[in-house]
């Protein structure tokens, strides 16, 4: 998805955002909270209080190179724009890279969690719309159109497709069950919504809210963490704690289960669907080491492994797939996914980060970890 959780990825993450601005409006202050844990990394930002999304001037004087990153050119990454935003949970960004949606969650005074969005222009980060979630429910997923979100009700039995510009809700939908998680496709057309207390997956069509399908087949002893897409149209990916199993959408055909010594702390799926990657510890010659393990999605077979020192806590891949950013520690790198070897390494995080995505056009790497602060790097000089 192009919301790197992530997944991504497209890391699976599904809280948000309320912001000063909001606040103003209900007479109400945020104390520092932490944030809901993540279903596709262990490690969590440390929380503090949330702020009005507001850009801040890059660290260092950079030129902006308007290119896409590529091998050749990926070592003259430089930060072009800074946003300081609270607790960002997830981050979406807009088919066209003009535009990243951030989803956030922070808690008021008498302690119930409140979740809101903000879309931020790029590349200058300044605020486009803020929408604060109603009462009691929650953000699940920023669509790539820029502007629906996919709000959960307070009973977790319905799902509404809000414009985050306007406030109006488009669609209801009601799947039948207790929804858990709920995942965009990339193109924006298909919303997919994961059980709470069976592994299924819904497919519904955005426009309309017409069900499309139902996924079932996956088995695990383990309890499912999430189901939903990720960097591509065509995948659905379940994960259950060392457990990666992709789902054709449109066929509903399960491929090979990609089974891991350790738990998946961080996973995604490359824009053409062909690679996974997933971070683990695995054992390479009788020593247990954190690796990037780089998969054939359709035959689940291993492709190559990709040595850290730390374990990984987010992963994205560029549009062409050539290169994976990896997130270790305060330190981003970037790697040569073919030639295993890293181009360059980011260090402009004075704290960990969490979330990674490439722009759908290649020419810029968002990141945002416990320092509240979202970071955009483009080639530079």
């Amino acid at each position: 998805m192009l919301s790197e959780r992530v997944f991504t990825v497209k890391s699976f993450l599904r809280t948000p955002l309320i912001f000063c601005l909001v606040l103003a409006l209900t007479g109400c202050t945020l104390p520092e909270v932490t944030p809901l844990p993540s279903p596709s990394t262990d490690s969590q930002p440390t929380s503090t209080a949330p702020v009005v999304p507001t850009a801040i001037p890059p660290t260092e004087t950079s030129v902006y190179i308007n290119e896409v990153i590529t091998m050749q050119n990926a070592a003259s990454l430089k930060t072009i724009a800074r946003s300081a935003n609270s607790n960002v949970q997830m981050m979406t960004w807009s088919l066209d890279s003009q535009s990243i949606t951030l989803i956030s969650q922070n808690s008021n005074d008498s302690g119930s969690q409140v979740f809101g969005a903000a879309s931020l222009q790029v590349p200058t980060l300044n605020p486009g719309y803020v929408w604060a979630a109603p009462s009691g429910s929650r953000i699940l997923e920023a669509s790539p159109d820029g502007t629906t979100l996919a709000v959960l009700s307070n009973d977790s039995n319905t799902v509404a497709l809000v414009n985050g510009t306007s406030g109006k809700t488009l669609q209801d939908i009601n799947p039948g069950f207790l929804v858990e998680y709920g995942s965009f496709s990339p193109d924006g057309k298909t919303l997919a919504l994961t059980a709470h207390e069976e592994w299924k997956v819904k497919l519904y069509l955005v426009e309309s809210g017409e069900e499309k399908a139902t996924l079932t087949g996956f088995d695990t002893a383990a309890p499912v963490f999430d189901a939903g897409f990720a960097g591509n149209n065509q995948w659905i990916v379940w994960h259950a704690r060392g457990t990666l199993q992709v789902q054709n959408a449109e066929t509903k055909t399960l491929g090979i289960a990609i089974n891991q010594e350790d738990s998946v702390s961080a996973f995604t799926v490359s824009f053409d669907g062909a690679l996974l990657a997933s971070a683990a510890g695995k054992t390479l010659s009788g020593v247990f080491k954190p690796v990037v393990s780089i998969w054939n999605v359709e035959s689940g077979a291993p492709i190559r492994d990709l040595l850290l020192e730390n374990a990984a806590t987010a992963l994205s891949f560029s549009p062409d797939g050539k290169l994976l950013a990896v997130a270790e520690g305060n330190v981003i790198q970037i790697w040569d996914v073919a030639n295993e070897a890293v181009i360059t390494s980011l260090g402009d995080n004075p704290n960990p980060v969490y979330r990674l995505a490439f722009s759908p056009d290649g020419k810029m790497l968002a990141s945002s970890g416990n320092d509240n602060e979202l970071i955009l790097w483009a080639v530079g000089k």
